[in-house]
């Protein structure tokens, strides 16, 4: 049981009725009690919310049109919303592009930031995805629960597909920890399931910016580098069997370990070196 909106302010006013500040205060506790519970209509408010700042930021800041502005853009986002906790779970989960966001997005020679949740939806001519790293993403609690692994993996090519031309993947070759001390990374293992047709790899020495070309976004040929370099066997999506999980599907292939959806027993991470694993078509 949570306590009323403005309870807190409500008890300081009780005890402190004169000063400024308490005067100041007033009309904030008067929101917080119009406002009230949680059903209200949310759209009013946000009316009263507006009605309560516009003064405010007027007095107070020099960019109050482009802050107003922002309140008119949450005035007409809420008003699809009948109820107050539908509208959080969604602006959590999704925040909407605000005014500012958007006209970023149009100006040359900007970078955005964007956690994937809130990249859902867009999409970007370029798009880095960064600390992609074996422990990190997935982190080391996913690879211990299936759930949690399946939505990593879900999330990863969310990430993925934002990009329209050109997509980077970094990670680290090491990491620090909050002991002080240093452990060796690699690559995510969702990397391993992306074809090497598809993928140009660098390192820290040989990057440079200006080898990219976000005009082609076609396959590119295999290199001598890449000719050389050991096919591995397992690929997401192939069909396999267990001697004792039964048929499964590759969801993901890291060195020699995978990660398999089986159909009868869910999924498991198996170690390709020793696990009874055959492709079904074999």
């Amino acid at each position: 049981q949570f306590a009323e909106p403005g309870t807190a302010l409500r008890h300081y006013l009780a005890r402190n009725r004169k000063g400024a500040l308490a005067s100041s205060l007033e009309p904030l506790a008067a929101l917080f009690e119009a406002i009230g519970p949680s059903e209200g209509s949310v759209p009013a408010m946000v009316e009263m919310v507006r009605q309560y700042y516009e003064p405010i930021a007027v007095r107070h800041f020099d960019d109050h049109p482009k802050r107003l502005k922002d309140l008119e853009f949450l005035a007409q986002w809420v008003s699809q919303y009948d109820q107050l906790t539908t509208m959080l779970t969604d602006l959590t989960l999704e925040p909407p592009e605000f005014r500012g966001a958007s006209g970023d997005r149009d100006r040359a020679g900007v970078l955005t930031l964007s956690t994937i949740h809130s990249a859902k939806g867009l999409e970007w001519r370029a798009v880095f995805v960064i600390t992609a790293a074996e422990g990190r993403f997935p982190s080391a609690y996913a690879a211990f629960r299936d759930d949690d692994l399946e939505e990593e993996l879900r999330l990863f090519y969310v990430a993925a597909t934002r990009a329209q031309d050109y997509l980077l993947v970094t990670y680290a070759m090491s990491y620090g920890n909050s002991w002080g001390g240093d452990y060796a990374g690699g690559p995510s293992p969702f990397l391993h399931g992306i074809s090497t047709e598809h993928l140009r790899r660098f390192n820290a020495e040989s990057f440079n910016l200006n080898q990219l070309d976000c005009r082609s976004a076609g396959p590119r040929r295999k290199s001598r580098a890449d000719s050389g370099r050991r096919v591995d066997p397992w690929r997401p999506g192939q069909r396999v069997v267990h001697a004792s999980f039964g048929e499964g599907t590759i969801l993901a292939s890291a060195d020699e370990r995978l990660v398999v959806a089986f159909d009868a027993s869910g999924k498991k991470i198996l170690d390709s070196r020793h696990a009874p694993l055959h492709l079904v078509n074999d």
